[in-house]
Order: structure tokens, then C-alpha cells, then sequence
């Protein structure tokens, strides 16, 4: 089930709590009909995609500081308008050091800003920030199509954000206008996940989807929960915790909307007594009709 709602936002990051693996697109058509002279040797690739068949493909090509967009979709990035030279520099620490802003999608009626980072540590080129909004306000319809989507970096302790790639068969996809799914992630990424015993623990419970071939990466809904669901309506979140006379305790989490709108917290008070395994999280969204969001369940060490 897809829906559409007021523009929104999509942010990806990274959770240790991811419990799907992530699909296989070995299957995705990765051809670019047509490629330009690039300046570089080493040309870093990345594809999007876009609907749950991929009927439109949209290639991202790094060419040291200039970018190629395929902005018709058509394969062909030697086309006009297609290479991009004008970024942005930024010495932040959690912030692209290249920001390539307002590139016009008109196939999908939308404006692209995307940023690049490297990776300290292995000096991999990752996308740490991808930005996707509607030229001009849009109606609302039954589709994903009408949200503005935002790809942000992950702060994850493995990577901060996607990987380029060296060649187009080995690039990553990174999907947009999905169907939506539940999240359950950390207070951040790049935090240690556990529910600590004897205390209250915040949860972060998000709306979106899952990317394939990086484990654990997601993109999710990131502005104005409330106007989505309606006012007062939140996901059930159930916690079954071990004990240690070998009993489970159930327990329903409290779920409120954090204060910037795009997520909710569910905090879950962990007893003294809870065993040192793993605690089941069960959440679901049965007063969310129009969402259709299957239940998940996902495990979460329980620690001092």
C-alpha cells in the first residue's frame, strides 16, 4: 500500500537493529546507454530508482568535482543540462564536503540536491545527504509520488551514508516511492542499542522503507507525523521482556511524537529482575487504516 498525504520529508541512516536483510537487486538493469569523456580515471557511480517496478532509473555519476545526473531517466548522460559543476564546500563534521544543490528532475516533476562525503578511515566517496522535493506543491493522490523525500547520512558506526560505486554493475541502488513499512531504531545509529534494566528506554519508531544491497539502511517519512496519522494516533508498541524465574512480562510502551515532528518515541520501563537476553519489541499500526503497515517484530539485548 502506498499513500500521499501534505509534502514530507524521508531521511536514511543506519541502525544495529535492522532485523530484514536487505533484497538482492542483482536483477536491476544497471546499463548507462551513453556516457561522456570523464575527466577522472575513476568515475563513482550510483543508481536511483524509482517505484516499486524501477521503471525509472536515474543515474548519479561523480566525475571528481563534477556530477553527472541522468535528469530524463533515459540513460544518457551526455545529454543537456546533464553535467553538473557548480557545489557547495563544507568543512562540518556531520555535513557532505560536496553539496551539488536545486537539479531539475522533469521526467518526475522534481528538484534533486545531493552531497558527498569521504570516509575517513577508508576513503571511500559516500552520498551522505539526497534531497528530493516536487517542482510545485502537489495534489493530493493514492501515491508515495506526492511526498518530498529526503536522503540524509547515517550515523551509523559502520558508514556514514552510501557507498559509490567503481563501476555501474557494482552500484548501489537507493529506492524512492516505496511502500511504507515500520522502522525501529536507536535514539541515534550510532549509539549502543540495548534496553537497559531498572530504567525507562526510549525507542524510536519511524515510517518508511528499507534499501537493498546496504544492510541495515532505510529511508523513512521525516516530517509532520501528525498530519499523516492524525492527531493522537500512534503505533502499538509491546515489549516482551525475559524475567529471571524463566517467565516473560509484556509490556506496552507509552508513544508520543518526538518534538521535530518526523518521528515517535515509545519508551519501555525495563524491570530490575529482566534476564540478560534479548527482548522481543512488537509493533504495529492497526489505527493507521490507510497506511496497511505489516506488524514487525525485532530483537533488542536487554544490559545493565
Amino acid at each position: 500500500m502506498r499513500f500521499s498525504s501534505a509534502p514530507l520529508l524521508a531521511m536514511i541512516g543506519i541502525s544495529a537493529w535492522s532485523v530484514v536483510s536487505a533484497e538482492n537487486t542483482a536483477d536491476t538493469d544497471k546499463t548507462i546507454a551513453h556516457e561522456p569523456k570523464y575527466q577522472s580515471d575513476a568515475p563513482k557511480y550510483c543508481l536511483l530508482i524509482f517505484g516499486q517496478e524501477a521503471k525509472v532509473r536515474v543515474w548519479l555519476v561523480l566525475d571528481g568535482d563534477i556530477l553527472y545526473v541522468d535528469r530524463n531517466g533515459n540513460g544518457d548522460l551526455t545529454g543537456a543540462g546533464n553535467k553538473i559543476d557548480k557545489f557547495e564546500e563544507s568543512n562540518n563534521e556531520y555535513f557532505p564536503d560536496k553539496l551539488y544543490r536545486t537539479v531539475s528532475l522533469p521526467l518526475l516533476r522534481r528538484n534533486l540536491s545531493v552531497g558527498f562525503s569521504t570516509d575517513k578511515k577508508t576513503g571511500m566517496i559516500l552520498i551522505s545527504h539526497l534531497e528530493i522535493e516536487p517542482t510545485a506543491a502537489p495534489p493530493r493522490t493514492e501515491a508515495v509520488e506526492g511526498l518530498n523525500q529526503w536522503f540524509d547520512m547515517g550515523l551509523g558506526d559502520i558508514r556514514l551514508g552510501i557507498p559509490l560505486a567503481n563501476t555501474p554493475k557494482q552500484a548501489y541502488t537507493m529506492p524512492f516511492d516505496q511502500d511504507l513499512a515500520l522502522l525501529v531504531t536507536g535514539v541515534l545509529a550510532s549509539e549502543v542499542n540495548k534496553l537497559t534494566r531498572g530504567q525507562k528506554n526510549p525507542i524510536s519508531v519511524r515510517i518508511g522503507w528499507r534499501v537493498p544491497d546496504v544492510q541495515g539502511n532505510w529511508v523513512c517519512l521525516h516530517e509532520s507525523y501528525s498530519q499523516l496519522f492524525g492527531h493522537n494516533v500512534f503505533p502499538k508498541v509491546e515489549v516482551d521482556i525475559p524475567l529471571d524465574d524463566g517467565s516473560t512480562s509484556r509490556t506496552r510502551a507509552s508513544v508520543d511524537y518526538c518534538d521535530c515532528g518526523w518521528r515517535l518515541w515509545a519508551t519501555v520501563e525495563i524491570p530490575k529482575n529482566a534476564k540478560l537476553e534479548k527482548a522481543m519489541v512488537n509493533v504495529s499500526f492497526p489505527d493507521w487504516k490507510h497506511g496497511k503497515i505489516k506488524p514487525i517484530v525485532v530483537a533488542i539485548p536487554v544490559a545493565d
